[in-house]
């Protein structure tokens, strides 16, 4: 069977993450960490490791709930049972960066045939490696975000990765939730015709906001110590986050079918104000997937390839730049 060229270059590309990522956990991942080391949140992440590997299922759970006071259990599942059959804590965490690589690029790749060049700015983006080496629980939100997108016909499989990613990192919900609001200006979102029995039938969309309105009174507790750890106070990063989300949202704009843009002013003000009171790093990055969601909707436009084309590369040299300093 011949591999087409693109799907060579994804296969390469995600391979490379995977001993990237092998090398980086194994040579620069360690103790002692302070508090200006870029990998210090992994100090927390390699002591539960060690503390769960080769313990029952209960014991290691109970462990596990002594270190994060969190519901998302996904993280714990997949730590517990790669430690049981005998991974390493690098292993296990490169084949989740392997996955998001590759998923990531084969959705690319299904709107437009990029270059290699493009390939690597993508996935040296400075988001993507947060997800990579920081931001470990909230890694699986956006994997199986990206495996919604990528199986998106399916409806079963589609539904299975929304609630195994909101079950990873309950935060990803702001995204959804975003993307969802948007689209209650269609008369059609929560009816939907069916020609055949002439008659309105409840659609998907009616049910997805039943499960956030269910999910909201089982795990309200926990919402509502989540928000409490998001939130900050620092006046001045409020002030730099809320510029970095309307950049993007400018950017996007540009990006942006014209019939899009009531839709993406609904979908950045939440973030723009979010972006006030709530830990960074998410807010931002969602800002991020937003414009890359607008941009494949109109890739075709060269202007916007070619804006696509120098922020991917600034965040790229972003990248490469810090980890020059660090390493």
């Amino acid at each position: 069977m011949i591999i087409k060229r693109n799907y060579f270059y994804i296969i390469i590309l995600s391979l490379l993450s995977y001993f990237f990522s092998m090398y980086i956990s194994e040579n620069y991942i360690s103790a002692p960490f302070s508090d200006d080391n870029y990998f210090n949140d992994q100090e927390v992440y390699i002591d539960t490791w060690n503390l769960i590997e080769n313990k029952n299922t209960f014991e290691a759970y109970d462990i596990y709930r002594s270190k994060y006071a969190s519901q998302e259990i996904f993280h714990f599942f997949y730590i517990h049972f790669l430690s049981l059959i005998g991974f390493t804590k690098n292993q296990a965490m490169s084949i989740a960066n392997f996955s998001i690589v590759f998923f990531l690029l084969c959705i690319i790749n299904k709107h437009f045939k990029p270059s290699i060049l493009i390939l690597i700015l993508i996935i040296t983006n400075s988001y993507i490696f947060s997800y990579f080496f920081i931001l470990e629980r909230f890694k699986f939100a956006i994997l199986f975000l990206i495996l919604l997108i990528y199986f998106y016909e399916n409806q079963k499989l589609r539904f299975i990765f929304f609630t195994l990613s909101v079950l990873s990192h309950f935060s990803i919900l702001i995204l959804y939730t975003v993307i969802y609001i948007s689209k209650f200006r269609d008369k059609n979102f929560f009816l939907g015709c069916n020609f055949k029995y002439k008659k309105k039938i409840l659609n998907n969309n009616f049910f997805f906001l039943l499960f956030i309105f269910i999910f909201i009174f089982i795990f309200y507790d926990h919402l509502l110590i989540k928000s409490y750890q998001l939130f900050h106070d620092n006046t001045l990063l409020s002030l730099i986050n809320s510029f970095k989300v309307f950049t993007f949202c400018v950017l996007t704009f540009f990006v942006s079918q014209k019939d899009k843009i009531e839709e993406l002013i609904i979908q950045f003000m939440p973030l723009f104000f979010g972006a006030f009171i709530i830990e960074p790093s998410r807010i931002v990055g969602f800002a991020y997937f937003l414009f890359i969601y607008h941009f494949l909707q109109n890739y075709k436009n060269k202007k916007n390839f070619l804006l696509f084309f120098f922020i991917n590369l600034y965040f790229s040299f972003k990248t490469i730049y810090m980890f020059i300093i660090l390493l």
